[in-house]
């Protein structure tokens, strides 16, 4: 049976008594352990690694020799060859188990939390371990079973059709089993709604070891009123309610070490449609989170010459001198980039952040065609005089369209300027392998578009 522990025991003989010795013990062509003959010429091993299947053991003695001694010197006494043991075969057998898998509900709207639980069944005891969830072949991540049962919930999946799985991960006794899929839609949000946007950032209290989350909730008009779900990692922390100002705040302790998918969702109402805003990305080791990362402002305006400043202070924890790095992750809008000032933080202190267009070659012509078009205007009022004043009236209409045209200033109707919102999420990072630490905030970008 898987887990349980067995005794491997393989005994070296020889035409005298072989006094000592190592034995190298092998599953197949693998090594599982070695262990030194006793006075007997026994060699033991205990196992409990062998997995369900079968296996082919064997052990091979390394060979030894003896040494003695005579008046003077050193002389060897006795030479015992290596030697390999037949093969012997041993099944492991494992608990059967069955899992299933129910979703909250089987169509939804994006934006919106769903949650699937996975229930683990044997008819010998409560299997125990973790279960991973898939939609389709993408992993959705795991979870440890409580009394066999495991919930994972998200609020990310795109709209369309998802084919979703559990798999319990054989642990123990109990061996592996995967649900059957059950598939759910995901809709988009009624045409009549409007549309919200959600950003995340934590905030923490370093007087008590403790931190919130809070969510910004915004919309292109009215001020969105509603319940807002905070997850980690497909566990719901808890809930908040927005303010006035689409604030929804969630104190949630102290997190543990390890790693953290931050994310929330709006439920939306009648009037707007929910959504949930990207993830973020945290982890940290058991030496705990190592700074803090707050921002001067939630919203960031940018024009097309470029965006206002946004402060990002790095506040050390404890003896944390490291350096961070700060970088803009994702939600940059297209054609833009950032700057920190400076981008490197020695273990802390404060980082300015600017958003600015990346110059095109569009860009340049539009900045010289009014050239183009005094140019040609002052040679062609040269050319005026030398003409009769019939063909005057012709040529001057010849040359206000041409000025039009080359100046980007004709008949076209001006553009309209409307406003989108996007969602930046700003990483800051220290350190590198298991003790790397990454904390990420979000501050949501407002900025002119045309249409």
């Amino acid at each position: 049976m898987t887990s349980q522990t067995v005794r491997l025991s393989a005994m070296v003989t020889g035409a005298v008594p072989v006094p000592a010795g190592i034995v190298t013990f092998f599953d197949g062509g693998n090594s599982i352990g070695a262990a030194t003959i006793d006075s007997a010429g026994i060699a033991y091993l205990d196992t409990a690694l062998l997995a369900a299947g079968v296996h082919t053991l064997s052990a091979e003695f390394q060979g030894y020799t003896q040494y003695g001694f005579n008046t003077t010197t050193q002389y060897v006494a006795a030479i015992f060859s290596p030697s390999t043991s037949l093969s012997v075969t041993v099944t492991v057998t494992s608990i059967p188990t069955v899992t299933s898998l129910v979703a909250s509900s089987s169509s939804t709207t994006a934006g919106t939390v769903v949650t699937f639980t996975a229930q683990v069944n044997s008819n010998a005891g409560t299997p125990f371990g973790g279960s991973t969830f898939y939609d389709g072949s993408v992993l959705l991540g795991t979870l440890s079973l409580d009394a066999g049962r495991a919930s994972f919930s998200t609020a990310s999946l795109a709209t369309g059709s998802h084919s979703i799985t559990a798999t319990f991960d054989a642990n123990g006794p109990f061996a592996e089993s995967t649900s059957a899929p059950i598939s759910i839609s995901v809709l988009a949000a009624p045409a009549t709604t409007i549309a919200t946007l959600v950003s995340l950032a934590p905030e923490a209290n370093p007087s008590n070891n403790s931190s919130s989350l809070v969510a910004n909730v915004s919309a292109s008009k009215g001020a969105p009123a509603g319940i807002v779900t905070f997850l980690d990692s497909g566990t719901i922390l808890g809930t908040a309610v927005t303010n006035q100002s689409g604030s929804a705040t969630l104190r949630v302790g102290t997190l543990g070490s390890g790693f953290h998918s931050l994310t929330a969702s709006f439920a939306g109402g009648s009037e707007f449609a929910p959504s949930a805003s990207p993830a973020l990305y945290d982890q940290w080791p058991e030496t705990g989170p190592g700074f803090t990362v707050t921002l001067g402002a939630r919203t960031l305006s940018v024009t097309s010459a470029g965006s206002q400043s946004l402060q990002i202070s790095i506040e050390p924890l404890s003896a944390f001198r490291q350096q961070v790095q700060l970088s803009c992750a994702v939600g940059l809008p297209e054609g833009h980039d950032c700057t920190f000032s400076p981008g490197t933080l020695n273990g802390g202190g404060v980082s300015t952040l600017t958003i600015h267009p990346i110059a095109t070659n569009a860009q340049g012509s539009s900045r010289i065609a009014p050239l183009y078009g005094l140019t040609f205007g002052v040679l062609s009022f040269a050319l005026l005089g030398s003409l009769t004043r019939r063909s005057r009236g012709l040529f001057l209409l010849v040359i206000c369209c041409s000025l039009g045209l080359l100046s980007g200033c004709g008949t076209a109707s001006s553009p309209i300027d409307y406003t989108q919102k996007l969602v930046l999420t700003i990483r800051a990072e220290s350190g590198t392998g298991p003790q790397m630490i990454v904390q990420s905030t979000q501050v949501t970008l407002i900025m002119p578009s045309t249409k």
